[in-house]
């Protein structure tokens, strides 16, 4: 005996088994976006990851490039004001006599400025003219200070131009020696 079912009831049951696929189907899509949206926002985190330390390397370099270029700066200043004693022929480290001290780029002999701690006031940047100094400007997080140390036989004169800056809570440095000679007969 067969049995059969109207038209309207098998349609209706068809209809039925449809809907079921398309729900599975539907809640596959929904798991399939979940997943494909998660690995698109790990990407993104990566790369944002990626950006912010790179920024912050480059700021990093850019304030030792920056804290070296102060460094060489006192460097020249002392060989600045060596040269300037031989000029006016005057004694051997008489114009750099052993100390810690602040200078700027155009500090010249007797224009020492003495300090009692390593670090001394920030420099300031002057945009205008676009030199540190100690006049005029924008406060930097920059410290620079020179130090000279005569020998026994003032035949020597080592100097130490050290700038130190702040970054992160960290105290970073900067140190350059150079050693000048008494070379006058």
């Amino acid at each position: 005996m067969k049995i059969f079912f109207p038209k309207e009831e098998l349609k209706s049951r068809a209809g039925l088994r449809r809907q079921a696929g398309l729900r599975r189907q539907a809640g596959q899509m929904l798991i399939e976006s979940v997943v494909a949206i998660s690995l698109v926002v790990i990407g993104l985190l990566g790369i944002l990851t990626l950006l912010s330390n790179s920024i912050a390397f480059n700021r990093n370099a850019a304030n030792k490039l920056t804290a070296t270029y102060l460094a060489a700066e006192g460097i020249e200043v002392m060989k600045s004001i060596a040269d300037e004693n031989y000029t006016q022929k005057k004694p051997w480290g008489t114009a750099l006599p052993t100390g810690k001290y602040n200078v700027a780029h155009d500090t010249a002999i007797g224009g020492l400025i003495t300090v009692s701690d390593i670090f001394g006031p920030p420099l300031l940047f002057n945009s205008g003219t676009g030199v540190y100094g100690y006049d005029s400007g924008t406060p930097t997080i920059f410290t620079r200070t020179v130090k000279i140390l005569n020998s026994a036989d003032n035949m020597e004169t080592k100097v130490n131009s050290i700038v130190r800056w702040t970054d992160k809570g960290e105290v970073k440095e900067v140190d350059l020696e150079d050693h000048f000679f008494n070379w006058r007969p």
